[in-house]
């Protein structure tokens, strides 16, 4: 009960738990199914008598909802089962065609590694062969001391110097790769030489490439497969439908699929109809709950947990320049011009200029958030947290590209990039401001309660909430009880 209301047990059932599974149960679970059907009562009729149910907000809601589940019900009506899209001789014929590429394990070794960076100027390898081969003699006279000879120069060319274990073989250049496995374990390599620079390797231990047995890799082609197929006929039921009902080029996928169940009549089956209720009692009674700003953390309050958050990301804002590479068939043509951009970013980040290197593209980001950057790629976000203002890493290597989603740049449409190397420069960081975190904040305030102590407490404070469930079911409320000032 709370003030302003009651849910008895005979009203529960009625309304919340029809089959008195949750009363059966009993204990913790039937509480917070009680916590739930009060949230629902208290907030739902509070957005109704607001009008939140003609509000943009609700109506753009309902309209998605009824827009996914309408087409996946067309889907469940008609779309063949996995066994008829997709048969044993597709599954086998798949893996016998991506054997190599998809159904090879990659194969790891342990590396020692010597890098001698030198560019391609004639003059400047030949100093660097000598110093190579100069190595080579120590390694040789000393019997041993391949790991003195590797923090030596790491301290003129770099972190590619150093001991790797467990690095996986595909993840290699292929020239170093085919060095790595032509090299028995406690060996030596000849000398690599690449555009960037030379490479001696010592192999500890080497894991070869080897098949993944067919059975062993059945359930995950049949996944694949079997998504492919759903997709071609999705994309084959949404152009029927658009045909048929004439729906024009412009509309989704989604929205073909749900005007064809529409025409099916669907829409008024009593599962959907069912399943529709529920959603709009939630998603007004959610509405509702986040308009309640006598729950909800104020302004105040808000400040003080930004206040509170330290240097942490939660409350941070970010403004970023992604300089991006194209890797291209001639990926030494890709390495050299990265190498350009870090020796330009080195000599000045903010004033640095690219136009000069050809197939550079920088992209400015202003007030990302943590979540927003995670949404791009993990790695980014955990460069910009790690870098001061001013600061760059990279670059990132991302050999199948990535998405950068039209919120983040400003943009129309989400951007694909192919595949690319990608250096990151965080221009400034600044703590949020209230406006632009309130939302955010009161949402995670919702989203942190999930436990019936965490319900009582928040809605014992704003209704004088009480729950009087027992391990045997919901106890009655004494009469006297409810004779309270503002209980029903």
């Amino acid at each position: 009960r709370w003030q302003g209301g009651e849910l008895s047990e005979s009203l529960y059932i009625e309304q919340f738990d029809p089959d008195g599974e949750a009363i059966r149960r009993g204990g913790v679970f039937l509480e917070k199914q009680v916590c739930k059907a009060v949230f629902q009562t208290i907030y739902d009729a509070r957005a109704r008598r607001a009008g939140l149910e003609t509000s943009p907000l609700f109506l753009e809601a309902l309209a998605g909802w009824r827009e996914r589940r309408l087409a996946a019900a067309y889907e469940r009506q008609h779309q063949p089962q996995p066994g008829e899209l997709v048969a044993e001789s597709d599954l086998r014929r798949h893996y016998e065609d991506n054997l190599v590429r998809l159904y090879t394990s990659s194969g790891n070794a342990d590396i020692e590694v010597i890098f001698i960076r030198c560019g391609s100027n004639a003059a400047n390898r030949e100093d660097c062969r000598a110093r190579m081969d100069g190595y080579r003699e120590r390694m040789e006279a000393s019997g041993g001391a391949f790991a003195e000879l590797v923090a030596e120069e790491k301290v003129v060319s770099g972190a590619a110097n150093g001991s790797f274990p467990d690095v996986p073989l595909t993840s290699l250049a292929p020239e170093l790769r085919r060095a790595v496995l032509s090299t028995p374990a406690g060996f030596t390599s000849p000398v690599v030489e690449t555009p960037v620079g030379l490479f001696w390797i010592r192999v500890l231990r080497r894991t070869d490439p080897a098949p993944i047995p067919f059975e062993s890799a059945k359930p995950h082609i049949r996944q694949i497969l079997v998504k492919e197929a759903g997709s071609t006929w999705r994309a084959g039921g949404a152009a029927r439908a658009r045909a048929e009902l004439d729906l024009g080029p412009a509309l989704s996928e989604d929205a073909c699929l749900a005007a064809a169940a529409v025409a099916e009549g669907l829409d008024r089956e009593a599962e959907f109809l069912a399943a529709e209720r529920e959603f709009i009692a939630w998603k007004l009674a959610d509405l509702g709950f986040l308009a309640d700003d006598e729950i909800l953390p104020d302004d105040a309050e808000i400040a003080a947990r930004i206040a509170g958050s330290g240097v942490g990301p939660s409350f941070r804002r970010f403004d970023i320049d992604l300089v991006i590479v194209a890797v291209d068939a001639d990926r030494y043509a890709a390495l050299d011009k990265a190498e350009a951009v870090h020796r330009a970013l080195e000599g000045g980040a903010d004033s640095a200029d690219f136009g000069s290197i050809g197939g550079v593209e920088r992209i400015a980001i202003s007030s990302a958030t943590s979540d927003d950057l995670q949404r791009i790629s993990r790695q980014l976000a955990e460069k910009v947290l790690d870098l001061p203002e001013g600061g760059f890493a990279g670059p990132l290597a991302y050999p199948r590209g990535f998405v950068l989603p039209a919120a983040a740049t400003g943009r129309e449409e989400d951007s694909a990039l192919p595949a690319c190397m990608v250096f990151v420069l965080v221009r400034s960081s600044r703590m949020a401001t209230v406006d632009e975190v309130r939302a955010k904040v009161r949402e995670s305030f919702r989203n942190e309660i999930t436990t019936v102590d965490r319900f009582t407490e928040a809605f014992g404070a704003r209704w004088g909430f009480e729950l009087l469930v027992g391990s045997e079911g919901i106890e009655p409320v004494a009469e006297e009880a409810a004779q309270g000032e503002g209980v029903r």
